[in-house]
């Protein structure tokens, strides 16, 4: 005996199918929800997360002056020469507004405007703030100022995990006066990254633009503004983003500067 097969059966069996194949195929076009919010935070503007005021001194010159390092001051026999564009910016270290350097690894990198101070020296300190020495102190050279100068802590000094210390850039004005130096000064605090965190790090291609964001988006400082110098002049966007970075801490004047 005959039996005919409702072609409606038929068609809905290939219904069912589509449709599980069509869920599969949507499936695996969607990354895991963790990741999918990892990179809807990598296509945000850099921002940097609010922070806390703890007490830190401010991170402009404490003399509070609006014109060249040691202006009242003669060197190599001539006067030093304000720029018209530059001499608006004091003694200013490259921070969030709570002048805390915040970074992932036991040495960071200090990000100093230097107004006019061509052919002058200085000193760079760091102190342990509960036993209040010394650990570390370079002297330095302003060869090319006004500028940005950048003191990296050499890998010999650890720097000891969730410890504050205080650091200092001095501007020498007169050798025979050292009462009279300039001084710019702010705190650095080390906190190692958390494993999810340093996990969401290390999926990123290393010194790159997602890392960037990332650094910042987890509030650390001194790897954000590291890995942006160092791609700002070879690439644009990074540049853009170093001036974005530098902007929304309220250091736009100091975003502009080039070197």
């Amino acid at each position: 005996m005959f039996i005919k097969v409702p072609v409606l059966t038929v068609k809905n069996c290939n219904l069912s199918v589509l449709s599980v194949l069509t869920a599969i195929v949507m499936v695996s076009l969607f990354p895991h929800p963790s990741n999918a919010q990892l990179m809807r935070s990598l296509r945000v503007n850099l921002r940097f997360p609010p922070v806390t005021d703890l007490g830190a001194p401010k991170r402009t010159s404490g003399a509070g002056s609006r014109g060249p390092a040691c202006s009242s001051y003669q060197f190599n026999n001539s006067t030093v020469v304000e720029n018209i564009e530059t001499r608006k910016i004091p003694l200013t270290a490259l921070t969030p507004g709570n002048n805390l350097i915040t970074t992932a690894e036991p040495q960071a990198t200090v990000f100093v405007y230097i107004p006019n101070a061509t052919d002058k020296n200085g000193t760079f300190r760091l102190i342990d703030i509960k036993t209040e020495q010394i650990v570390y102190q370079q002297s330095i050279s302003f060869v090319t100022t006004p500028g940005i100068v950048k003191i990296s802590i050499p890998e010999t000094v650890q720097l000891q995990q969730d410890s504050i210390y205080q650091w200092q850039v001095l501007v020498i004005c007169n050798p025979q006066d050292r009462e009279a130096d300039e001084l710019v000064e702010g705190w650095i605090k080390y906190t190692p990254l958390t494993s999810e965190q340093a996990t969401q790090i290390q999926k990123l291609m290393p010194n790159s633009l997602a890392q960037v964001r990332l650094y910042a988006q987890f509030g650390f400082w001194n790897q954000a503004l590291v890995i942006l110098d160092q791609l700002r002049k070879n690439n644009s966007q990074a540049q853009v983003l170093w001036q974005e970075l530098l902007t929304y801490v309220r250091l736009a004047e100091i975003a502009e500067v080039s070197n």
